[in-house]
């Protein structure tokens, strides 16, 4: 089923809890979109997890809308920016991990955009690149390769894995508190894109050293 799995008591506040804005669980059954075939992301481990030497808590996702593009349900039931409090205001930088649905020829170039607001009222805004063709195509610059698992609803009709990308977005001014992250779904990027998971990295940590 869809349900999500209660927050492990061990996750540090950085691994950033996203059960208020969770969309889907990763054994529900998502709709059919335009390739007419649904599926699921049980293949996916919960809980936490550490990808590319970073921990997340993973344990559902957030389907994105672009307001144009491929959409694989009715738009209005997709958030087009979801919003997350930090746990504190010393943020390096901020890696989230990604899935995105097949992505087009058509629209804009950015896949998603991440906004950090900071106390003193400024924002700096960072965009994720879109990918240059299909999902299976290389990994665009910008984008690490997490994971990748086999959906048995997807993989008969389409012969292809599904896969997670990392992303780390730097803070360009880490002496100024971090009030918020928001991310937003790049105008007719051609895709829907899913968050899955996002981790902050606190100045002076070793993780903020990359």
């Amino acid at each position: 089923g869809g349900v999500i799995p209660p927050r492990d008591e061990r996750a540090p506040p950085e691994l950033l809890d996203l059960t208020a804005h969770y969309s889907f669980g990763f054994g529900e059954v998502s709709s059919a979109g335009l390739l007419g075939v649904a599926g699921d992301y049980g293949w996916l481990p919960t809980g936490i997890q550490r990808f590319l030497g970073i921990d997340y808590d993973l344990r559902g996702g957030i389907q994105m809308q672009a307001e144009a593009g491929m959409s694989d349900g009715p738009r209005g039931d997709r958030p087009r920016a979801v919003t997350i409090a930090v746990p504190r205001p010393d943020i390096a930088a901020v890696d989230s991990l990604l899935l995105a649905n097949p992505v087009y020829t058509g629209g804009t170039r950015e896949l998603l955009e991440v906004t950090l607001r900071y106390v003193d009222g400024g924002v700096v805004v960072q965009r994720v690149p879109r990918f240059s063709s299909l999902q299976w195509a290389p990994v665009a610059k910008g984008l690490s390769l997490a994971a990748f698992g086999f959906d048995a609803r997807v993989y008969p009709a389409l012969r292809r894995a599904e896969h997670v990308y990392a992303v780390r977005f730097p803070n360009p001014e880490p002496a100024r508190a971090v009030r918020s992250i928001t991310f937003t779904a790049g105008k007719a990027s051609g895709v829907a894109a899913v968050l899955l998971a996002v981790t902050v990295e606190p100045a002076g940590s070793t993780d903020a050293e990359h």
